[in-house]
């Protein structure tokens, strides 16, 4: 019976220091909310647009996307394609099929630049989990770092994983160190080969405020070493004419053409 108790001890410590540990990330990540215009307020916005201009490595793309922020659908329109989200299905148009972005995945290019946009608010999301990491240095300056996992079965990529430096002054988001485990990015890689460390991080260089949210205008994408860029930049991000609607797009807008083809490259092979 003695042992037992010291076993229940033990377990209760841990959960208390677990518990102990989870709080001050929680309390971070509602003052970067915060900081960035309110949950509540992005959480009010039914449709989101810009422009995005995306460089990574071979890859470079310039379109107009717009999401239903509800349902998380998208709709790109790029000068040689048009990519669409309906019912789950991730679909491309183009004369080109699905080698229309040079190797590049429709279904993971659909989402990520808009994940990148939607730092830190889509921290909030469903399956998202966040723990404390502690103070890191970057470019001479102290940050409060936080780690944000993610549940099984969140998302295409639920092994996917941040590390997210904010600023402990403004409690703005400063830089998003991340790695993919997207399958048809993994390059033959398996999953327990890319999660053990990040493989890139996106640093965010200029902010715009657009009703009221201060979003990303412009980011730049590093290699990362210890979670922190190395090198000179391998990319980046630009978003311009960003507007916000409190009415959510007409379902067809979604509606696949029926000479698109559908995208199944988040599944296993």
């Amino acid at each position: 019976m003695k042992c037992m108790k010291s076993v229940l001890l033990i377990l209760s410590l841990f959960i208390v220091a677990g518990f102990s540990l989870a709080q001050p990330a929680l309390a971070q990540l509602e003052k970067t909310f915060t900081a960035h215009g309110g949950l509540a307020k992005w959480q009010a916005q039914k449709q989101l647009d810009y422009a995005a201009q995306f460089r990574f490595g071979p890859f470079a793309f310039k379109d107009k996307q717009m999401f239903n922020l509800q349902t998380r659908q998208a709709k790109i329109e790029g000068p040689t394609y048009t990519i669409g989200e309906m019912q789950g299905d991730v679909w491309i148009k183009s004369d080109s099929g699905m080698k229309a972005l040079g190797g590049m995945p429709p279904r993971f290019y659909a989402h990520t630049p808009f994940y990148f946009f939607s730092i830190p608010f889509v921290f909030g999301d469903v399956g998202a989990q966040v723990a404390s990491m502690g103070k890191r240095k970057f470019e001479g300056k102290e940050y409060d770092a936080v780690k944000v996992t993610y549940k099984g079965g969140t998302g295409d990529s639920p092994n996917d994983f941040f590390v997210v430096l904010l600023d402990p002054q403004t409690a703005q988001v400063k830089l998003a160190s991340y790695n993919i485990s997207y399958a048809a990015m993994r390059q033959g890689k398996s999953v327990k080969e890319t999660s053990g460390a990040t493989s890139n991080v996106m640093v965010y260089r200029e902010w715009q405020t657009v009703n009221g949210l201060i979003v990303p205008k412009r980011t730049e994408i590093f290699a990362a070493k210890n979670d922190l860029p190395t090198g000179k930049a391998v990319g980046g991000i630009t978003y311009d004419m960003v507007r916000f609607s409190e009415t959510a797009p007409d379902a067809g807008v979604f509606a696949k053409p029926a000479s698109a083809v559908i995208d199944r490259s988040h599944i296993e092979p």
